[in-house]
């Protein structure tokens, strides 16, 4: 019989997957948010609705992308535009929340922030534990109280 998974290691390999559709050159990151243990939302970085996916002449390393929108904004821009709240929910995410992103994670009332790789620049993290949001490291035996 084969070993089931856990939900974290579920929500992880969930927000993983969504990766895998990024369009920016610079990164490619996921995000999920739960409620109840359950997947409620997914988003991944790319860019605004209509606009042309990422080119290297657009998407460099001189400085941030100018065209996308990062997974854990659009994760909670879709919420909004289908009526689903995120008050109390926990979000997943590939990378560690930017500064901007954790502005809007705290603004739209999210709990919980579980991330697998961090940011270059953790000033997203440290404005999320200043607004006292849960946040954690994910680590497949991490032992949350969901």
């Amino acid at each position: 019989m084969t070993q089931r998974i856990s939900r974290l290691e579920l929500g992880m390999e969930v927000a993983r997957l969504y990766a895998r559709r990024a369009t920016c050159l610079r990164g490619h990151n996921g995000a999920i948010l739960l409620m109840d243990k359950r997947i409620v939302a997914t988003g991944y970085n790319g860019p605004i609705i209509g606009q042309p996916h990422c080119t290297p002449e657009t998407c460099n390393d001189s400085g941030p992308c100018p065209n996308t929108v990062h997974a854990e904004t659009n994760v909670i821009a879709f919420c909004s535009k289908y009526g689903i709240p995120t008050e109390g929910t926990i979000m997943m995410c590939t990378t560690g929340p930017c500064k901007q992103c954790a502005k809007i994670i705290i603004q739209a009332g999210i709990k919980m922030v579980i991330y697998d790789f961090e940011y270059h620049d953790h000033s997203g993290l440290e404005l999320l534990e200043a607004a006292e949001i849960l946040l954690y490291k994910y680590n497949p035996s991490l032992k949350i109280n969901w």
